[in-house]
């Protein structure tokens, strides 16, 4: 739910399809959050994906818990949202909430950022074709399909040859040694890399991230929800710092 009659919008100039996508985001952050969990329980019955699940930043514990501020982090590139992490840091969140005044109750304060929620796994996760089942039973179908549309494109980065014939979803390559990490931004953004995240397989295995061509016009904002209880209402958006350059 929202409240779409307090919602602060300074300038940014929503438009009317962003603002009911926005409405209900946080609705949808906190499903998929839980859904994570749901699946991170599951290790034991997925042996193909026990590398990434067991590993030490993927675990239970996504979950948006106890009553307050939250704030999602996303890019407003012309007619285009995008979603990238899921959640706002605490830090981040409470800096902002300022701008949110008219919108925030007295007793509000900001929810402590469940980090493991912006691991790059989730998104990779989130496009296997073995858990789109899952995924549309935990979130439904319309809800994943929204993720698959703001979330940046991503992948497990698994060293295990493919099958003659076969290729990388979405990448089109028969192995990640024909992949140009100049074509696309790319996180790993080097050959190196990416080598490296291949060759840390199974101890800390690693997934690509394929982020947005920046654009000198597109817009960070962050949208704010408050939570309460099970209920989660809209605020409103502020303009945030552009993150820095993630590529290393």
């Amino acid at each position: 739910m929202s409240r779409s009659s307090n919602t602060a919008d300074p300038g940014i100039g929503l438009s009317k399809p962003h603002r009911k996508l926005l409405s209900s985001l946080g609705h949808h952050v906190a499903g998929l959050a839980a859904a994570c969990d749901h699946l991170a329980a599951r290790n034991s019955s997925l042996p193909g994906l026990a590398p990434w699940l067991r590993s030490n930043h993927i675990r239970q514990g996504n979950a948006i818990a106890g009553s307050g501020i939250f704030a999602c982090p996303l890019t407003l590139d012309g007619s285009r949202l995008g979603l990238h992490p899921l959640l706002a840091t605490t830090a981040q969140c409470a800096a902002s909430l300022p701008a949110l005044t008219a919108a925030v109750p007295d007793t509000a304060t900001p929810l402590a950022t469940p980090e493991a929620l912006n691991d790059p796994l989730w998104p990779a996760l989130l496009r296997l074709r073995p858990l789109r089942d899952f995924w549309e039973r935990e979130l439904r179908r319309a809800t994943l399909d929204l993720f698959l549309d703001l979330l940046p494109d991503s992948w497990l980065l698994d060293p295990a040859p493919l099958p003659p014939g076969s290729v990388i979803p979405r990448l089109e390559i028969a192995s990640w040694n024909q992949l140009n990490p100049a074509e696309r931004r790319f996180i790993p953004a080097t050959a190196a890399g990416i080598a490296a995240a291949l060759s840390a397989y199974p101890d800390t295995p690693g997934t690509l991230t394929a982020l947005p061509a920046p654009s000198p016009d597109a817009i960070p904002i962050l949208s704010f929800y408050l939570k309460s209880d099970t209920r989660i209402d809209w605020l409103g958006v502020v303009g945030r710092q552009p993150a820095a350059n993630p590529a290393q």
